[in-house]
C-alpha cells in the first residue's frame, strides 16, 4: 500500500512539474478569433504540450503597441501583421525571419509567398488574402454594371430619385489606386527584380492626373455624399450600405461578415471597367503571422503559426468569418472557390497588386488623404494638388535618417 501511495505522490509531483513548466505563447489576433483558431490552439496543445493564449485587438495598430510592450516583456511571441508593415517592423527590428522546409514553401500561393518577403528573407507566416470587390443591395440591382460609365448613368439616374447609388472612397488613395495604376500611375517605382525606389514617386505622371480627372467626374456630379469624405470618414459608406442609403459600394473582403450579421441583401461583383477600356485594378493586402525579437518561444511559435494553416482549419475559417486562404490546397476546394462570396474576389485578384512593404509608404497614405480630399472637394485642382502632395512626400523623406537595414 505503502509504494502505491509513494508512486501516486510521484506521478502527481512529475504532472505538477510538467504543467508547471509548460510552454505558454502568446498570439496577438484581431478583434475576432474565429472557433477554427481556438481549435487549433486545443489541438496543438494536445499534441505538443504548448498552451496558446490570444489577446484581441485591431491588429492594424498592433505593432505600435509591441514597440512599448515588446521591450517591457509583456508582448506576444507571434503577432499577426498585414504585408505592408512587414517592412517597418524590420527595420525597427520588432520580429525575426521564419523559415519553411521546401515542402512547407510549396504549399503557399505565390502571391502570399512574396507578400511574406521582405529583401529576399521570409518574415511571416501568411494566413488571409484580401482585396477589394462591388458590394451591391440586390433589392436595388439586379445586376451589377461592368463598365464604370455605367455606374455614373446609373448614379445619375438615382440622384433624380434622391438616392445615392455607386459610392466609393476615391479620395483615398487606397481605393483610388484602383484607377491610377490601369492608367500607367504607381506609388513607388519598381524595377525588374521588383524592387522600390522610394524616392520615384508615380503619382504626378500625366497618367495619374488623367485617373483623377476621370473619377473626378463622380465629385463634379456630386454623385458622393459629403459625409464620406475626408479623411477618416472610411466607415460612414459601408453605415449608408447597411441603412440603404447608397446602393453599391467599393468595400474589401474583409467586410462580408459585418454585412452578414446586419442582414444587407448584397451581391459582389468585380471591380469595372475603367474609362480608358482597362479593368480596375486593386491593392491585395496579406495578413500573416510573424515572431516577435522578443519571444523566448521561436520554436513553438514558429509551429503554431504553420499548424494554423492546416486545411481543416482554413476551410472551417473561411466558412465561419468569410477569410480567403493563402494555401493552394484549400484555394482549390469547391467549398471555396466555387462559393458566392469568395468567386468575384478570387477574380478581381487577377487583376490585383501587392501593397509596397517599404516603410516609407506610411508617409504616403496621410499625405494623399488630404490632399486628394482638397482636390474632390474643389479646393485644390489635380494639377495643384498631385504636385504639393509629391512635394511634402519628398520633403519628408529627406529628413529621415540615412539608416541601412
Amino acid at each position: 500500500m505503502k509504494n502505491i501511495i509513494k508512486l501516486f505522490s510521484t506521478l502527481l509531483l512529475a504532472n505538477f512539474i510538467t504543467n508547471s513548466q509548460a510552454v505558454e505563447i502568446t498570439v496577438w489576433e484581431d478583434t475576432y478569433v474565429s472557433s477554427s483558431i481556438k481549435q487549433a490552439a486545443e489541438d496543438f496543445y494536445k499534441l505538443t504540450g504548448t498552451k496558446v493564449k490570444f489577446e484581441t485587438g485591431n491588429y492594424i495598430y498592433a505593432l505600435e503597441k509591441l514597440r512599448l510592450d515588446g521591450p517591457a516583456g509583456v508582448g506576444p511571441d507571434i503577432i499577426l501583421l498585414p504585408n505592408d508593415q512587414i517592412g517597418q517592423a524590420v527595420k525597427e527590428g520588432m520580429i525575426v525571419p521564419v523559415e519553411f522546409e521546401d515542402d512547407e514553401e510549396i504549399k503557399y500561393l505565390p502571391l502570399a509567398k512574396e507578400a511574406a518577403l521582405y529583401k529576399d528573407v521570409y518574415y511571416f507566416v501568411p494566413r488571409t488574402l484580401e482585396t477589394l470587390a462591388i458590394f451591391y443591395n440586390k433589392d436595388f440591382i439586379d445586376q451589377p454594371f461592368k463598365k464604370i460609365d455605367d455606374w455614373i448613368k446609373y448614379d445619375l439616374d438615382m440622384q433624380k430619385k434622391n438616392k445615392y447609388g455607386f459610392v466609393a472612397k476615391f479620395d483615398d488613395l487606397y481605393f483610388l489606386h484602383c484607377a491610377i495604376e490601369p492608367y500607367g500611375g504607381y506609388i513607388f517605382y519598381q524595377d525588374e527584380s521588383g524592387n522600390y525606389d522610394v524616392s520615384k514617386l508615380g503619382l504626378n505622371n500625366q497618367e495619374t492626373v488623367s485617373a483623377v480627372y476621370s473619377i473626378k467626374r463622380f465629385y463634379d456630379l456630386n454623385l458622393i455624399p459629403t459625409a464620406t469624405m475626408g479623411p477618416g470618414a472610411v466607415n460612414n459608406i459601408l453605415d449608408l450600405f447597411v441603412k440603404n442609403k447608397v446602393t453599391a459600394i467599393i468595400a474589401g473582403s474583409w467586410n462580408i461578415p459585418i454585412l452578414l450579421k446586419r442582414k444587407v441583401h448584397f451581391g459582389i461583383a468585380q471591380l469595372p471597367i475603367l474609362e480608358n477600356g482597362i479593368h480596375m485594378s486593386s491593392f491585395i493586402g496579406v495578413r500573416g503571422y510573424a515572431i516577435s525579437q522578443w519571444t523566448e518561444h521561436y520554436d513553438e511559435a514558429l509551429k503554431f503559426a504553420k499548424f494554423l494553416n492546416k486545411d481543416k482549419y482554413l476551410l472551417q475559417r473561411y466558412k465561419e468569418t468569410k477569410e480567403l486562404p493563402t494555401t493552394l490546397s484549400t484555394l482549390k476546394n469547391k467549398e471555396i472557390n466555387k462559393d458566392f462570396y469568395a468567386k468575384p474576389f478570387l477574380e478581381q485578384i487577377r487583376f490585383g497588386y501587392l501593397m509596397p512593404d517599404s516603410p516609407e509608404i506610411s508617409f504616403v497614405w496621410p499625405i494623399y488623404a488630404t490632399k486628394l480630399f482638397h482636390i474632390f472637394s474643389g479646393r485644390d485642382t489635380v494639377e495643384f494638388g498631385l504636385s504639393t502632395a509629391e512635394k511634402e512626400y519628398k520633403s519628408k523623406l529627406r529628413r529621415l535618417p540615412r539608416k541601412k537595414f
